[in-house]
């Protein structure tokens, strides 16, 4: 555990380094969290429907291609290789919200990830128990996969209802009231 632990640690810094290696003007210039797109997202009126559909999409696609990676021999190193990206693009994305935002990139990263992302995380981590071998021959370890199946469809879509509704409100009220007021 302790291993892991400096492993994320040391992808975090190294998702830091990196945006200070890129600079502030490549975000900046590539329409990734410049004031013009920031200003456009604050002031958005978005249909909370068509987005719902769009996250939960994207969201779906993710969470099938790791299920998929699950059945293949590379189901050892998943958790692991997920830990490592999820370490660099939180230093990444936190250091070019810092970067880019001063303080208030603070709040911006927390509300990109909050509240949705617990059931996101939660849904990660009954995809990885899954995943673990079950022997199918007893009909109540079949029921659990199914009942495990059924949990994970909920978080996720749990998730993207927030993503949506509470995620995307609670940001644009940020945007307004410290960073554009």
């Amino acid at each position: 555990m302790k291993k892991e632990m400096l492993i994320l640690f040391l992808l975090i810094l190294a998702g830091i380094f990196s945006t200070q290696l890129f600079g502030s003007d490549f975000f900046a210039e590539y329409g990734f969290l410049n004031e013009y797109h920031l200003q456009l997202f604050a002031d958005a009126k978005l249909d909370r429907v068509a987005l719902f559909w769009n996250v939960f999409w994207e969201r779906g696609k993710l969470f099938l291609v790791f299920a998929l990676l699950g059945i293949t021999p590379l189901k050892q190193l998943l958790p692991l290789l997920m830990k490592c990206a999820f370490g660099y693009t939180i230093g990444l994305y936190g250091a070019a919200c810092v970067m880019n935002l001063g303080g208030a990139g603070f709040g911006v990263l927390l509300l990109s990830l909050l509240p949705h992302g617990i059931f996101y995380l939660l849904a990660l981590i009954g995809l990885f128990y899954l995943e673990r071998p079950m022997i199918y021959r007893e009909k109540k370890y079949v029921f659990r996969r199914v009942l495990a199946v059924v949990l994970l469809v909920i978080l996720l879509t749990a998730g993207c209802l927030l993503e949506t509704a509470v995620s995307t409100f609670l940001l644009q009220a940020f945007l307004k009231r410290f960073v554009f007021m």
